[in-house]
């Protein structure tokens, strides 16, 4: 039987990290490269989202220990829904912010902070799909690194970007 493939290859062109990235102190580098240590410079300055955040962190921190042995399905299937779960109430918590933004003025930044998180969120309910179907697990336990890396991204760059804007605003208030 044949399944179809997590389109893994799609998914890293459509959220490919700015060069302008590259360009950052060396602790924030360490913290794109290591996406599963948490780290106090990575806070949003929300209390919530930030503990979305560390909460995200450790539960990337138990899926990448679980990922180290053979995975029963069902195991992979409960774990990932927990993952997607938590995911999707924490992205639901910014697109609240979001919207009080002025939307003309902050529209790319919405819109592509949007895309990344619905990007993530269809890749690990795929992902999710393929298991309870068949899938090999092996198979979804190699691609979720990509999912890891791009939520870190997504923490390090738009999120940082979003808080600055949200300060801005005066929707935010520093709680640094």
């Amino acid at each position: 039987m044949t399944f179809p493939k997590r389109d893994t290859q799609n998914f890293l062109l459509t959220t490919t990290l700015p060069m302008k990235n590259w360009f950052l102190p060396g602790s924030m580098r360490t913290a794109l490269v290591n996406p599963t240590e948490w780290s106090s410079e990575l806070e949003f300055g929300h209390p919530i989202i930030d503990g979305q955040h560390r909460e995200l962190a450790a539960l990337t921190n138990s899926l990448k220990s679980l990922f180290k042995e053979a995975v029963e399905p069902a195991n992979l299937v409960s774990a990932l829904t927990e993952y997607c779960r938590l995911l999707s109430d924490h992205f639901s918590l910014e697109h609240g912010l979001m919207e009080e933004l002025p939307q003309e003025k902050y529209q790319s930044h919405i819109q592509s902070h949007r895309q990344h998180h619905q990007a993530m969120i269809l890749f690990v309910e795929q992902a999710i799909k393929d298991v309870t179907q068949g899938a090999e697990t092996s198979e979804i336990v190699a691609e979720m690194p990509v999912v890891f890396a791009k939520l870190r991204h997504n923490i390090i760059f738009d999120d940082a970007e979003l808080s600055t804007y949200l300060l801005q605003e005066n929707i935010l208030r520093s709680t640094k």
